[in-house]
């Protein structure tokens, strides 16, 4: 039997919880991480581990199994802050994930984000627009 896959969420917003919740559906494991505890509390029941927490602080993502899961999704931030995420990522590189999937907020944050090394940025507002249009 294969093994199931391991994903841990930072950022239960909108996105990052629809992601949580799709993964979760698909058979995987998903550890869910938001400072916000009524988000948390809301994912419960879809997460296989869900913690209360500030994944901007090296200290709460070292808690995490980052090294050994499938894949870290980056789901923070508003437009005017890229500052949560970009932290987020950093923190997440020094503990050794090994692919780190981030939503991206501008431009200017992606290119950030690929000079720190993560494997993909994602736009998803924009890239459904594109699927919808086509």
């Amino acid at each position: 039997m294969a093994q199931k896959k391991f994903f841990i969420v930072l950022g239960l917003g909108s996105f990052g919880s629809a992601l949580a919740e799709q993964l979760h559906k698909n058979g995987a494991r998903v550890t869910g991480v938001d400072a916000t505890r009524e988000r948390v509390e809301a994912m419960k029941d879809v997460l296989y581990e869900a913690v209360v927490g500030d994944v901007t602080t090296r200290d709460t993502l070292a808690e995490l199994s980052l090294d050994i899961c499938d894949a870290v999704f980056i789901s923070l931030g508003e437009r005017q802050n890229i500052t949560p995420s970009v932290l987020a990522t950093l923190h997440c590189r020094e503990l050794r994930a090994r692919r780190i999937i981030v939503k991206g907020l501008s431009r200017e944050h992606a290119k950030i984000l690929e000079a720190l090394g993560v494997e993909r940025v994602v736009f998803p507002e924009t890239e459904f627009a594109v699927t919808l249009a086509d």
